[in-house]
């Protein structure tokens, strides 16, 4: 353990706010060690599952300076709306409900493109994936405002592999099976270090700040029964089994202030076969977000969501949390033939059920077949005329139902149909510590808790809702900003 003596900066973390934050802390000359409670085998924290999608703000004509590496031709087939500022910042309010800090918010928007430069300056690899993120609109790929369209090159696992390997380059340490069960400090208040618990036994290591970087407690089922609820008790989880709450807990010993939705979570629909825990190389493979082709039904045969709500980006979460609401707490996404080919090729590594008429795929799916029957007649009878466009929200809508289909709406009538079966699965908690824009932790009368600071899903940011490709932001800005700022005391 002599590595972890007389560290400037001690991480808790690594993940990608942790591994951002070393990088960040030694660029400014400070000397930094990475301590993660995951062996090695199984580090990465929750990025290592994600689908490796960051969002920003930019405008179209500063992609080149985004991605140096897409070529003329490439740049010439793309269409790029741009994400502003003010948009940004604006969705983020409306799916908070107003409830996240504004100055957090900004901190995020006004930082997001800087970030992701720096990353690439880092080196960082990242790729663009039309098929996932546009379609074609006027002979060139259309890329909306509410599309993420860069991702890291080859998801979650690849960032994760080039993170670590960038840290192994710049010689920064990471000692594996390492938990960090209490934070240590001085006589003035100021936390000077961390008491750790490995195979060894316990040893303290000393630092001039510490950042937590840990994640949130989704793998904690007393936590996630107390904040959550009994119905999350039991979820399967779609990222790492290793954040069990412990930053929170060790923060809110010495008293830090609780920020964000303690009562609220991330989660998606996975295949229904999902286990508790994804394989450390199936990743994010067992999600299932392409249900505006069709429509979500309950075991009743019911719909229950407005699946052309919005883009999938701001309702995927939301309809996470309906499909909890329904009996059994299972949903059905149901399509036609001439739909099953904008699915994503994730969609062939689950449980698929295809029949030629719909009663046959009631039949096999075992729910009321009057009732799907009818539900699909009735949705097929609502559809109104005009352009389906994937690339916009078309308005092309299914009225006289309830609820209606705002965008997408397309009739379910072309042989062979198909349904996927899905339920919830918990991502990551929404409670966490309150922080300065220096993301210092803040004490209960919102003083600095010195030497404390606080990056990633560890950070309280969100409310109700969440916005897909920007928990990775939010680790990354926050982890830069966390790294200089301690690196620099």
């Amino acid at each position: 353990m002599a590595v972890g003596k007389n560290r400037d900066v001690i991480i808790v973390g690594s993940g990608n706010s942790g591994s951002l934050a070393a990088l960040a802390t030694q660029e400014v000359g400070a000397r930094v060690l990475i301590l993660e409670k995951a062996p090695k085998e199984r580090r990465g924290g929750n990025t290592h599952f994600t689908g490796g999608s960051y969002r920003f703000a930019y405008k179209p004509d500063e992609v080149r300076g985004i991605i140096p590496d897409l070529s003329e031709s490439e740049l010439n087939s793309m269409e790029f709306e741009g994400l502003s500022q003010d948009q940004f910042y604006g969705h983020i309010m409306r799916i908070t409900e107003g409830r996240a800090n504004p100055e957090m918010v900004e901190l995020l928007v006004k930082e997001s493109q800087p970030t992701i430069k720096w990353m690439t300056a880092q080196g960082a690899q990242w790729e663009f994936r039309p098929e996932d993120a546009a379609a074609l609109k006027h002979g060139k790929i259309h890329v909306g405002s509410g599309v993420q369209w860069l991702r890291a090159k080859n998801r979650g696992e690849g960032l994760s592999k080039n993170l670590f390997s960038i840290l192994e380059k710049r010689g920064i340490p990471v000692l594996y099976g390492t938990k960090v069960v209490k934070l240590l400090q001085d006589r003035r208040g100021r936390v000077c270090g961390v008491t750790v618990k490995n195979e060894e036994g316990f040893e303290d290591i000393e630092g001039k700040a510490v950042i937590l970087a840990c994640g949130s407690f989704e793998a904690n089922r007393e936590m996630r029964l107390k904040y959550l609820g009994a119905e999350w008790e039991t979820m399967p989880i779609r990222g790492t089994r290793y954040n069990t709450g412990d930053g929170l807990r060790m923060a809110l010993e010495i008293g830090a202030q609780t920020a964000g939705h303690w009562a609220g979570c991330h989660a998606a629909q996975v295949d229904v076969g999902a286990p508790e825990f994804p394989e450390m190389t199936r990743t994010d493979d067992t999600t299932r977000s392409g249900y505006q082709m069709g429509i979500i039904v309950n075991v009743h045969g019911k719909r229950f969501v407005d699946e052309g709500e919005d883009w999938r980006p701001f309702t995927y979460t939301k309809f996470a949390h309906e499909i909890m609401r329904q009996p059994q707490r299972m949903a059905f996404q149901v399509i036609d033939s001439k739909m099953v080919d904008h699915l994503s090729g994730r969609y062939n590594k689950g449980i698929q059920v295809k029949a030629d008429t719909i009663e046959e795929l009631a039949q096999k799916l075992e729910i009321d077949v009057d009732s799907l029957v009818q539900t699909v007649k009735e949705f097929n009878a609502g559809v109104q005329t005009g352009t389906w466009d994937l690339t916009t929200k078309d308005g092309k809508r299914a009225v006289g139902i309830s609820p209606p289909k705002s965008n997408w709406a397309i009739e379910i009538d072309r042989p062979p149909f198909y349904a996927f079966p899905t339920k919830a699965a918990l991502t990551y908690t929404f409670g966490g510590l309150k922080t300065n824009r220096k993301c210092q932790v803040l004490d209960n009368e919102d003083n600095v808790v010195p030497g404390l600071y606080a990056a990633g899903e560890r950070v309280g940011f969100w409310h109700f809702r969440y916005m897909g490709g920007s928990g990775l932001m939010l680790g990354a800005v926050t982890g830069k900003i966390a790294g200089a700022q301690a690196g620099a005391e």
